[in-house]
C-alpha cells in the first residue's frame, strides 16, 4: 500500500487504497491534481442477528448508541483525522494557496527536484479554483498545520454519496510504501 504524506506537515492525507480520479475542469483532466470521493460509513459495534428473540428469551433487546455515520476520509479512528471544515473567503483562500504553492516550492526544491510540474498545475488549478471554491470546504490535516491544507469538493458525486470529493497535488505529496 502506498500513504501519500503532506509536504508541509507530514501527515498522511490518503492512501492508494481508496480510488482516485483526475480533476477534470471543463471535459480536461488537470495534470497532477486527482480526487477521491469520501463516503459515509458506519462506525461503532456491529451488532449481529443470530435469529434468536432476546426478549421472549428473558432478555432485553438493546440498542447501541454507539453507532455513528462518519466520513471514511476525514474520520480520526478510520480516516485521516482531517480537521475542519474551516471558514475561510475567497480572498482569504487565495492568500494562503499562493503562500502554500511558495512553500511546496521550497519543499521540491529542498529535495533536490525542479517544481515544474507543481507549479504547472497550481496554475491550472486557478480557473477551477475561482469557478467551484463556492462549492469547497478546507480542511486541515490531522496535526491542524494551518499552512497545509486538503480541499473537499461538493459536486454533483460528492452531493449524491453524501460526503465531499478531496482535491490532492500529487507533486505535494510524498509517497511512502507500507
Amino acid at each position: 500500500m502506498i500513504i501519500y504524506i503532506d509536504l508541509i506537515s507530514g501527515d498522511e492525507m490518503v492512501s492508494d487504497s481508496y480510488p482516485k480520479k483526475p480533476l477534470e475542469f471543463n471535459g480536461e483532466a488537470i495534470p497532477g491534481i486527482f480526487t477521491v470521493q469520501s463516503q459515509m460509513v458506519t462506525k461503532g459495534p456491529i451488532s449481529v442477528n443470530t435469529g434468536a428473540n432476546a426478549s421472549a428469551e428473558g432478555g432485553d433487546e438493546e440498542v447501541d448508541d454507539s453507532v455513528v455515520k462518519v466520513c471514511n476520509l476525514k474520520d480520526g479512528e478510520i480516516g485521516f483525522g482531517y480537521e475542519g471544515p474551516q471558514t475561510y473567503t475567497a480572498g482569504e483562500f487565495g492568500t494562503s494557496f499562493k503562500s502554500w504553492c511558495q512553500a511546496i516550492k521550497g519543499k521540491i526544491e529542498a529535495r533536490g527536484d525542479k517544481p515544474k510540474e507543481f507549479m504547472q498545475c497550481a496554475k491550472a488549478f486557478l480557473p477551477f479554483l475561482k469557478e467551484k471554491f463556492g462549492d469547497m470546504e478546507v480542511y486541515h490535516g490531522k496535526s491542524y498545520n494551518v499552512e497545509s491544507f486538503v480541499l473537499g469538493l461538493w459536486d454533483d458525486e460528492a452531493n449524491e454519496v453524501g460526503a465531499p470529493k478531496f482535491i490532492f497535488f500529487e507533486p505535494a505529496l510524498k509517497k511512502e510504501k507500507v
